[in-house]
């Protein structure tokens, strides 16, 4: 049975989509520090071990902090993932997917809907702040594939979604016009303080306010102080969250760990709650500048 955690899977170091809201230089800067490790693409073969020390409990989401299909096999872990019995979420702008992988992700879906929690389609908005989109053919025979696996489904829903970053809901114009499609509005947000506005274009924009917590916090996405909604790298690490661009706060590392519950041990782990109980604002800690932190005291 689904326990509340989640972890999200990065399966790229290096997003392509480029995204306004989206601070990739720093992930890239922060994840090329003095610990790199030359993996910014997770192997099947790794992908599969590791997920091996995750409890079925633990939700698996593909997502992180990048788009899925980044990597070629993208398709074949998620299908693994659906095999080994996770319940699984998908947040995905299709691009980098092939017609023939939509086909093949589209059944498998449809074959074990009882796994399923969410899929999101990221969808490109009317002013371009996804800035790697590719107005291709190719992208517009994936998305016609899930769009059909939407309808005879029922349409958007909690289960199917879809989004784009336009404050107004408004997609491109050649989503728009192929769907007549609308979605509802967008509040941008720093990365609990990970994004440069002014580098990013973005400082203008419908922008949720800078926070500078002085309490003791928890997460309001996760129960109390137990954070349980977690990023795993390429290269084994686990993040606090998917806030965590500037790979801040590291909790261990899955590979040195012989089981995941096992991370709620690790010294990393001791010493973010003892800065989630410390009523002082610190910029070593993610949460003391993030929108979602939720007041303990």
């Amino acid at each position: 049975m689904y326990n509340g955690a989640n972890i999200e899977i990065t399966t790229y170091i290096g997003c392509p989509l480029a995204c306004k809201f989206c601070p990739q230089d720093l992930l890239i800067k922060s994840y090329k520090g003095e610990n790199y490790t030359g993996k910014r693409i997770m192997t099947q073969g790794s992908y599969k071990s590791m997920l091996a020390k995750i409890p079925k409990q633990v939700q698996i989401l593909f997502s992180g902090f990048v788009e899925p299909w980044t990597n070629p096999e993208c398709t074949d872990m998620i299908i693994h993932t659906l095999e080994q019995g996770y319940r699984v979420s998908i947040f995905t702008t299709l691009q980098g997917m092939k017609p023939e992988q939509a086909t093949k992700i589209i059944q498998k879906l449809k074959e074990n809907s009882e796994l399923i929690n969410v899929i999101c389609i990221h969808l490109p908005d009317k002013d371009m702040f996804m800035r790697g989109w590719k107005n291709k053919p190719e992208y517009f025979e994936v998305l016609d594939k899930f769009f059909l696996y939407y309808i005879e489904r029922g349409g958007l829903s909690d289960k199917l979604q879809a989004m784009t970053m336009d404050k107004a809901g408004t997609p491109h114009p050649a989503i728009a016009e192929r769907y007549g499609l609308r979605l509802g509005s967008f509040y941008g947000h720093d990365r609990a303080g990970s994004l440069d506005r002014d580098k990013n274009g973005v400082s203008g924009e419908a922008m949720i306010s800078d926070v500078r917590h002085s309490f003791k916090n928890g997460c309001s996405a996760t129960p109390s102080t137990f954070y349980n909604h977690q990023v795993l790298l390429p290269n084994g690490d686990i993040q606090i969250c998917c806030m965590d661009y500037g790979l801040k706060n590291t909790l261990g590392n899955l590979n040195d760990l012989e089981k995941w519950e096992d991370i709620f041990t690790t010294q990393e782990y001791k010493e973010v709650e003892r800065m989630s109980n410390t009523v002082e604002y610190t910029d070593k800690l993610i949460c003391k500048s993030c929108h979602l932190a939720s007041r303990t005291e």
